[in-house]
This record gives structure tokens, C-alpha cells and sequence, in this order.
């Protein structure tokens, strides 16, 4: 009993001189936000504000406009088209990206990284004419291809024309029908065909499979990118 007496008079003694305190409220540690943007997204159509910023766009088949200053843009992912008026640095991480900007912030052109393959940064006027120092197809030209734009997807399709350009990832795809040129502007596509001549590849991870050449030999392939085959079917 004394000694349970004397063990609370100390501690009333300790509170009273301050050499102990009363449990406090829980403290909240403000953590700094990351200062940059991250846009993380497939197949979608994005205007945003640079606001002096680092920009990270991330995923496949994007197109981005960039208005004002950006301090930084890095692009990660497949087939991806980023216009921005004036930025400083740019990185481009995949396959088939490509950045357009107006003006460097510092010096003539912006630093520039590519890590990947068949990525391209370039200088153009405005926001918005990306395309426009690049003459389009003219109408002959369009109406000898036959565009095919699909993401995620499962089909079988007829084919008439002589060129047939597919625009998109994930796909798995059955083209019945003769094209002189298969063109794949995308990545992990699984393509089969009756006949062709020659396939071009802008992305990486594809497969195409044909029955038949239209040559005597085989099907010629051109890649601008990586892990593409070609083979016949069995």
C-alpha cells in the first residue's frame, strides 16, 4: 500500500514539473507531392497544360497535346503521338513514339533520348501540325488501302484492296484474301493471311502467318522494331 502510494505521488510530481507529459494527438507528416504529371492511358485523344512541369505520358496508341512549357517530357510505351510547344528535355521509352515540339526551352533543339526502337522526335510550327509537313496520301493512294484500326480485339475480315496497314495492339486477326503489302503499326499482334508479298513492321511482338507467297519465294519482311516474325503456315 506505501509502496503504491509513493509510485503515484511521483509520477503526479514528474507530470507537475513537466518531466513527463500526457499521451499527445497523432502527428501528420506532410509528404511533398511529385511534381509532375503522369498520364497513364491507352487509345485515348489528351490536351493538357505544360504549366513549366516534368510530363510522363505512359501507354500505347495515345495522342497528346502539350500547351506551354514543359520542362521535361518522357514518354514510355507503344505508337504513342505527343505535340508540345516548348519543352527541355525528351525521352521516348518503346516503339513507334513520336514527339513533335515547337520550341526548345534552352538552346536551339531539346536534349533528346531514345530508348527503344523506330521512335522520332522532330521540330514543327505549331501545335497541331504534326502531320502537316508530311504530305497525306493522295486520293489514288488512298484507295488502294485498306486501313484496319482495332485494339484488343478478335476478327476475321475480307480484304480487297492491294495494301492493307493495321493500326493497333493486342489484336488477334484473320485477313481472308490477297494483299501485296501487310503494314502492322502497333505491337503484340497475331495476324494471319491468305496471300501476301511483303510485311512491314512498326512496332514490336508480332506474329504474321500466310498460306501462300505471291512471289516465288518467300515473304519479304521489313521491321522497324523488334521480336517480329514472319513464317508460313503449316
Amino acid at each position: 500500500m506505501r509502496t503504491a502510494v509513493l509510485a503515484a505521488l511521483s509520477i503526479g510530481i514528474l507530470m507537475a514539473t513537466g518531466k513527463i507529459a500526457r499521451a499527445q494527438q497523432p502527428v501528420t507528416i506532410e509528404v511533398p507531392i511529385l511534381n509532375q504529371t503522369l498520364i497513364a492511358s491507352n487509345n485515348q485523344t489528351l490536351s493538357l497544360n505544360g504549366d513549366g512541369k516534368p510530363r510522363v505520358i505512359t501507354g500505347d496508341n495515345n495522342k497528346v497535346q502539350i500547351h506551354g512549357e514543359c520542362s521535361s517530357l518522357k514518354v514510355i510505351g507503344n505508337s504513342n503521338t505527343v505535340e508540345v510547344e516548348r519543352v527541355g528535355d525528351i525521352q521516348m521509352i518503346g516503339v513507334s513514339n513520336r514527339v513533335a515540339y515547337v520550341h526548345a526551352l534552352r538552346g536551339e533543339t531539346p536534349t533528346i533520348a531514345n530508348i527503344g526502337q523506330d521512335n522520332e522526335a522532330k521540330q514543327v510550327a505549331t501545335v497541331g501540325s504534326a502531320n502537316a509537313s508530311t504530305p497525306g496520301p493522295s486520293a489514288e493512294d488512298s484507295a488502294e488501302v485498306e486501313l484496319v484500326t482495332l485494339t484488343n480485339d478478335n476478327q476475321t475480315r475480307q480484304i480487297n484492296r492491294p495494301h492493307v496497314k493495321l493500326v493497333g495492339s493486342n489484336n488477334s486477326l484473320v485477313l481472308t484474301g490477297v494483299a501485296q503489302q501487310l503494314e502492322i503499326e502497333g505491337s503484340n499482334n497475331d495476324v494471319e493471311i491468305d496471300q501476301v508479298t511483303k510485311v512491314i513492321f512498326h512496332g514490336s511482338n508480332n506474329d504474321v502467318t500466310y498460306k501462300q507467297s505471291l512471289s516465288s519465294g518467300e515473304v519479304v519482311s521489313e521491321a522497324h522494331g523488334s521480336n517480329n516474325e514472319v513464317e508460313k503456315a503449316e
